[in-house]
């Protein structure tokens, strides 16, 4: 490598290395040694995949392939050759970029990109919920007026107006969750909540 573009490629931040055709490095710069934590007299005897593949034709081979750090650590990377041919001939240049970073990158914009669309799914879901349940707590009360003599009725109208209420924090509850917010633990009677659940069913019970 000529001494001005190899001190070039030495301060490149892109991890570099210059290989012959058999594919072992005779040259890389800081970044490339970092990436994979070896020393500078450590290069020769490691072996770039797929450099030799370009080494007898013009053109850039690019793929994705696993690296290994010395520690044993593996990390994904894109390995990008090209041929170059110089005084003393032909050598392929490589990049490797590790995709680790990337890919987390990736990972969380789809994970945001769901959480947008569950968002607005549950936003949809509760708008349609909310609006029946909205009319059945408006006729409620004026039902409740016109049956008092009736306590039989009254009580299935304190039932429905109590499970409209149940429905209404279920959905607040789905909306909260899908928004991430912390979610709030409360103490429950279990006496009541048995209750609560013959009373519901009660009518079915008596057929």
């Amino acid at each position: 490598v000529h001494d001005r573009a190899r001190l070039l490629a030495e301060q490149s931040p892109v991890p570099l290395c210059a290989c012959r055709e058999t594919g072992f490095p005779f040259w890389t710069n800081a970044a490339h040694r970092a990436l994979f934590g070896i020393a500078e007299d450590a290069v020769q005897g490691r072996s770039v995949v797929a450099c030799a593949a370009v080494y007898e034709q013009d053109g850039c081979v690019t793929c994705h392939t696993t690296g290994r750090h010395t520690d044993g650590r593996e990390f994904p990377i894109q390995l990008t050759a090209r041929r170059l041919v110089l005084d003393d001939g032909p050598i392929v240049m490589c990049s490797q970029i590790d995709l680790t970073s990337l890919r987390k990158t990736e990972a969380a914009l789809d994970h945001a990109e769901r959480e947008a669309v569950l968002g607005r799914l549950a936003g949809r879901v509760a708008h349609e919920v909310n609006n029946p349940l909205e009319a059945i707590k408006i006729y409620i009360e004026p039902l409740r007026n016109r049956v008092q003599d009736r306590p039989e009725v009254a009580h299935g109208l304190t039932v429905i107006d109590q499970q409209v209420d149940r429905i209404a924090r279920l959905v607040r509850g789905l909306l909260g969750f899908v928004r991430q917010r912390a979610l709030q633990r409360t103490a429950a009677n279990l006496a009541e909540v048995i209750h609560t659940v013959v009373e519901l069913f009660q009518p079915r019970f008596t057929k």
